[in-house]
């Protein structure tokens, strides 16, 4: 099983190190993720319509990730759409780049809206 964390394109390739730092990890002191992509979708429709550039969602494999992986409810309460008794995962440090196993383009609409993966 796979777990989705949503960056900003640029962000993750500019990474030269085997372990990836996203702002999250230094303000909240983990990483968000989700268990799905539909639930990517809404959580990116509801905090990162702003965002200007590539997005891309990360596959990653949790079986290969260092950190500690914690099944967390979400705070605020979760986007419209979403399952209010949901648990997103959240990685504990930084994540191995070795960890991902792909990397999704988002589609959008010309306003910023998330529309899917591919």
């Amino acid at each position: 099983m796979s777990i989705w964390h949503l960056v900003r394109r640029d962000d993750f390739e500019s990474c030269n190190d085997a372990l990836f730092r996203p702002p999250s990890l230094d303000a909240e002191g983990f990483i968000h993720c989700t268990g799905n992509l539909d639930t990517l979708v809404a959580v990116a429709n509801r905090f990162y319509v702003h965002w200007v550039g590539d997005v891309v969602a990360l596959e990653i494999n949790p079986e290969n990730v260092a950190a500690p992986i914690r099944w967390e409810a979400p705070s605020p309460a979760p986007p419209p759409g979403v399952d209010a008794n949901i648990s997103f995962p959240h990685i504990y440090g930084p994540l191995d780049t070795a960890a991902v196993v792909g990397v999704l383009q988002a589609r959008r609409t010309p306003e910023g809206r998330y529309t899917g993966f591919e």
